[in-house]
C-alpha cells in the first residue's frame, strides 16, 4: 500500500510561504508489515488532503550486488522519465533497499558471508544512526515518482507546477540528509539545480 500525504497551504501571500509537504507511509507486503520510511517537511499552517498514489507506469528500479573486497556493494539502479527514458542512475549502496522496490523488481539479498564488521564500527563517534545513509528507502523512491512521474488523473494542480519548474531547469533544491543521494541526483539529472547535504 502507498499512501501519500499532500500538505498544501491555506495561503500563498509571498513565494517564501509557498511549500509542498510531502509525508510519505509505504507498507512492503512482500517483506516488512510495517512503516518502513517516513520522509516528510513539516509546517503550522496547512490543509490536509490524503489520497492512495498506485505505481507510476514505466518507472522501474532494481538492485545487484557487486563483489569487490570484503564489503560487497549493492548496485541501486532507476531509469529517468521521458525524453530521457533511455538513461538510468545508478547508485553504490552498502545496504539492500528498505521498500524501495516493488512487484518484480530485482532485488539484491546479502547472505550471511556477505556481511562484514563496519570498518569505521570501532572509531570514536561511530552511531549506528549514521548506516541509516547506506541504503535506499521508500521515501526516495516515491519521492522520485511524485514529484518527476506524472499521474495527471490524480496530480493535485500545485504538485503539477512543481513538477513542471524540476522538468524545466527552473527548480532549486537543497536536500537535507541526502544518504546515498537518490533524490537529490535525481532531481539533478532531469534539469533541477540541487544541493545534497548530509
Amino acid at each position: 500500500m502507498r499512501l501519500l500525504d499532500l500538505c498544501l497551504p491555506n495561503d500563498m501571500i509571498s513565494p517564501c510561504t509557498n511549500f509542498l509537504c510531502l509525508q510519505y507511509h509505504s507498507v512492503n507486503e512482500n517483506s516488512h508489515p510495517y512503516v518502513c520510511s517516513h520522509t516528510t517537511m513539516a509546517t503550522t499552517n496547512y490543509t490536509q488532503q490524503s489520497q492512495l498514489r498506485p505505481p507510476t507506469k514505466g518507472f522501474h528500479c532494481s538492485e545487484s550486488i557487486e563483489k569487490k573486497g570484503i564489503i560487497p556493494s549493492i548496485i541501486f539502479r532507476c531509469n529517468l522519465p521521458p525524453p530521457n527514458d533511455n538513461k538510468t542512475l545508478q547508485f553504490n549502496c552498502r545496504e539492500p533497499s528498505c521498500g524501495a522496490l516493488e512487484g518484480e523488481e530485482t532485488a539484491a539479498t546479502l547472505t550471511d558471508e556477505d556481511y562484514a564488521v563496519d570498518p569505521n564500527f570501532f572509531d570514536s563517534g561511530y552511531s549506528m544512526a549514521g548506516s541509516t545513509g547506506f541504503k535506499v528507502w521508500t521515501g526516495s523512491r516515491l519521492m522520485i515518482e511524485t514529484l518527476t512521474w506524472p499521474q495527471c488523473e490524480i496530480d493535485p494542480e500545485r504538485l503539477v507546477g512543481i513538477r513542471r519548474r524540476l522538468l524545466g531547469g527552473a527548480a532549486r533544491v537543497v536536500e537535507l540528509g541526502a544518504g546515498v543521494g537518490v533524490v537529490g541526483t535525481y532531481l539533478a539529472a532531469v534539469g533541477a539545480t540541487v544541493l545534497l547535504t548530509d
